[in-house]
Formats: structure tokens, C-alpha cells, sequence
């Protein structure tokens, strides 16, 4: 079956306005103090290794439907952190902000620089999860 041009494009476009973000889900659990060690190791092997120069931290009780978000803004996003604890997930939220905006090496972002709007904590249940998206 051969489409017509109109086909064709009218499928690129539908395409083209799909909000992608290629995602890597690398997800460590367990008590903050045992797992913050790995997933820094993991997020600075991703910064080093591809030049990332700002990254944004954020969490989420759903990763497939925040994600997208950050389509066009962001070249990728990983899924570093899970668990029931909201606790947990602020800690190592805050500690991953914490660690990298006193690195050198990155240009942290706040929800102002990337144009999100998301009232925290409100209608998220459990699992919590923490993700950095980079550029």
C-alpha cells in the first residue's frame, strides 16, 4: 500500500507533535544514606560522558505522563529513584539538587528556567519517583 503525499504528511505531523523524551530508567530503591552513592555515580557517568551542561531534578508519582513534558526543552531523562516514602523521595531529591548545584560542573534549573508549573505534592500517591532530565 503506497500513501499519498497528503497521507504522508498529515502522519509526520501527527508524529512530529508527539511529546517524546528519550528516557532511561535506571531505578535504584532502598534507604537514601545507601543508594544517593550509586545514583550520583550513575548521573555524573551520564553528564561526563555526553556533555550535558543543565540538568533540572524532579519528582513524580508518575515518570510516563511528567516526562514528556520536557520534550523539546531537554535531550534526555532518567528515572534515578523509587519509593513508597514521600519522606525518602524529598530526601534524595533535595540531595541531588543540593550535590550537583555545588558542582562546577552543572547549571541547575529551577521549575522558572524550564517553564513547568506543578504544584508539589498534591493527588501524588505512591510510588514516588525521582528523575534529572539534562541538556
Amino acid at each position: 500500500m503506497e500513501l499519498t503525499f497528503e497521507e504522508f504528511l498529515a502522519i509526520l505531523i501527527a508524529f512530529a507533535s508527539t511529546r517524546y523524551i528519550p528516557t532511561i530508567y535506571s531505578i535504584y530503591t532502598g534507604r537514601p544514606k545507601e543508594v544517593l552513592p550509586k545514583i550520583k555515580r550513575r548521573i555524573t557517568r551520564l553528564i561526563n560522558s555526553n556533555l550535558y551542561l543543565q540538568m533540572y531534578v524532579g519528582r513524580t508519582s508518575s515518570p510516563e505522563e511528567e516526562l514528556p513534558r520536557y520534550a523539546g526543552e531537554f535531550d534526555k531523562a532518567v528515572v534515578v529513584y523509587r519509593t513508597t516514602s514521600l519522606r525518602y523521595a524529598h530526601e534524595v531529591e533535595d540531595e541531588l539538587i543540593r550535590y550537583y548545584a555545588e558542582s562546577i560542573l552543572m547549571d541547575i534549573l529551577d521549575e522558572g528556567d524550564v517553564g513547568i508549573e506543578k504544584p508539589r505534592d498534591i493527588k501524588e500517591k505512591p510510588p514516588y519517583y525521582v528523575y534529572v532530565v539534562l541538556r
